[in-house]
């Protein structure tokens, strides 16, 4: 087959135009007119988390990749080099992509982009859509349909959604932009109910336990990270030039390389991995092995199988998760906070800004970091932090039942030394508001007089007393 839909040459990436409009854009025109972009404006929020990882991981490889830094303060000076530019710089984008194009083909023979060429019983990416029963609607083991790689339906393959947004070729194919997206999407996402597909410990299967039951790793997380006012801003919040924030040697990352420049493809299934050391590699990690199944010019469906994990504790090199703190003997260790947030984000602001129980998220300690630096342009500046998490069913994980998105906007002075008594000011306001929302509440349920008060609505339904109070009033 020939090579076919280059990813830094066609039009997939989906950015909302500063007039609300969106529009597809190739990863070229996304990194050099990111600045002329509010945001990106994919199908989801979850997608839209996905691709801005994956942007992430190209402009970590593009201008850090061969040249680690030597002090901190070098990194520092080269992220305001770029803040003060207000753009990305052309020739080094245009030598990365230049450089490493072949591995950029969504179809190739040898290396798809994030993809594997071949998998049982002589499927390869060429004849799979013959071989994999799609045509026919009978899709064979480890194939999913397109409405599975659909996010936006995330329908199972066993059991057809009663309300659909997609109907007819819509639901059952996408077109090639749109599988691009949803390649990195289920890249990010897919579920564990997954069985396996090559012969476990055999030499294409390791079983390793580490993958068992393993959600893809962005899916574990609580993802949190920053919106500017422009797409060129949100990238350069997020681009983390020193670990969690820390201004001396140990804040240094070493070579950035995501998995797109591995020597050899990863085929292999259920392989457990030590954790990436640098940003470029976790922002785009192999959690499966995908194959997209093409016929002409729609997608029919893809193969998947469980790619690679590896240990959720202390998984430091992750910068966009909020955290927990999770016993392990006598010691604690910090792993990614796996469960929604409780309440609204503005209400859980302590999650993200400082907590006694919570590390903050890498990102938040990097944008604190460099918001505290003498003479600092982004102290004044008004940032909007997203909150972005898939829920699973509780048993296997096997399906996504919901998808919360939130955030909340603040002065990043918040996050400086001067803003660390306001911060304590809000934490304790809010205890005062959760306190009295929470004492309304009793109040209504013991007193008759409240059947028809309206602050039954805000009464916990996990309280005991929830059931009994509310089948005595009418909503």
């Amino acid at each position: 087959m020939e090579p076919c839909f280059n990813l830094a040459d066609e039009k997939w990436i989906l950015v909302l135009r500063p007039d609300g409009h969106t529009e597809e854009y190739s990863l070229r025109e996304t990194l050099l007119r990111c600045q002329d972009c509010r945001a990106l404006g994919g199908e989801t929020p979850a997608q839209n988390v996905a691709v801005l990882r994956f942007l992430l991981a190209v402009l970590y490889a593009a201008l850090f990749g061969d040249q680690p830094f030597d002090t901190p303060d070098d990194a520092l000076d080269a992220w305001f080099d770029l803040w003060e530019a207000g753009r990305f710089p052309e020739e080094r984008i245009e030598a990365y992509l230049a450089r490493w194009r072949d591995r950029m083909w969504l179809f190739h023979p040898d290396r798809p982009f994030m993809q594997v060429t071949r998998g049982k019983d002589g499927l390869t990416i060429g004849n799979a859509a013959e071989k994999s029963g799609l045509l026919n609607n009978k899709p064979i083991n480890a194939i999913q349909k397109g409405s599975k790689l659909n996010g936006a339906i995330a329908e199972s393959s066993s059991k057809e959604r009663l309300f659909n947004i997609a109907t007819g070729i819509n639901k059952a194919s996408v077109s090639i932009p749109e599988a691009a997206r949803w390649l990195l999407y289920v890249m990010a996402y897919d579920d564990a109910g997954i069985k396996d597909y090559y012969t476990p410990n055999s030499a294409m299967n390791q079983k390793s336990e580490i993958t068992k039951n393993a959600v893809c790793w962005v899916g574990n997380l609580c993802s949190i990270y920053a919106e500017g006012s422009s797409l060129f801003e949100t990238l350069m919040l997020n681009l983390v030039l020193l670990k969690n924030g820390r201004l001396d040697n140990d804040g240094l990352w070493g070579r950035q390389r995501p998995t797109w420049e591995y020597e050899e493809p990863h085929i292999v299934e259920k392989v457990g991995v030590s954790m990436p050391d640098n940003p470029a590699e976790i922002l785009s990690f192999l959690s499966r092995r995908l194959m997209l199944i093409r016929n002409k010019d729609r997608i029919l469906g893809y193969l998947r199988y469980v790619g690679e994990a590896f240990i959720k504790e202390n998984a430091n090199t992750e910068q966009w998760t909020i955290w927990k703190m999770r016993k392990q003997g006598q010691t604690l260790m910090p792993v990614p906070r796996d469960e929604p947030m409780p309440a609204q984000l503005w209400r859980e602001i302590g999650a993200i800004i400082s907590s006694k129980e919570n590390l903050p998220p890498g990102v938040v300690s990097w944008i604190s970091a460099i918001s505290n630096l003498p003479d600092s342009p982004m102290k004044k500046k008004i940032c909007y932090f997203h909150y972005t998490k898939l829920q699973y069913d509780n048993g296997q994980h096997s399906n996504i039942i919901d998808e919360y998105d939130d955030g909340v906007s603040f002065c990043l002075g918040l996050l400086t030394e001067a803003g660390k008594p306001w911060v304590s000011l809000i934490q304790d306001t809010l205890q005062v508001i959760n306190n009295a929302a929470e004492d309304i509440g009793e109040f209504a349920v013991i007193t008759p007089a409240t059947k028809h008060c309206r602050f039954r609505r805000n009464l916990n339904p996990t309280d005991d007393r929830a059931p009994e109070w509310g089948a005595q009033n009418r909503f």
